[in-house]
């Protein structure tokens, strides 16, 4: 072998090192996907049926909150306020996007019926 080709196949080595390195890297810290997606549906007087936990991972999800009830509800997550529906009449929805950042329990609950409707979002690592 001359010197050139051990050259031109070290040259060859490095690059394609540094390509999979810059790959990888940029494969880690990247957000989770912000495919999911939670239906809510207010019903006697209660979030799907049983005001259950609902488990999601970190990342970006769609709620959809549907009012199927005889009177108005809303949803609200307590520690992020600003993540609300408004007030829902009998038959309307309403969809909001939330970026869970971190993981935890997050408390959801109906301002109009407090203590009847609540309940609590557990968000994990993906």
């Amino acid at each position: 072998m001359t010197s050139k080709t051990i050259y031109i196949g070290v040259v060859l080595v490095v690059a394609l090192a540094a390509v999979g390195v810059y790959w990888y890297m940029g494969t880690q810290n990247q957000p989770p996907a912000s495919n999911q997606k939670l239906v809510v549906v207010a019903k006697d007087v209660k979030f799907n049926v049983t005001n259950p936990t609902f488990n999601l991972k970190v990342g970006t999800v769609s709620i959809t909150v549907k009012n199927m009830d005889t009177m108005p509800h809303n949803f609200i997550i307590r520690e992020m306020p600003s993540a609300a529906t408004g007030l829902l009449t009998p038959g309307q929805s309403q969809t909001i996007t939330v970026n869970f950042t971190t993981a935890g329990d997050f408390n959801y609950y109906c301002s109009v019926h407090p203590g009847q409707m609540e309940g609590v979002i557990r968000v994990t690592t993906p």
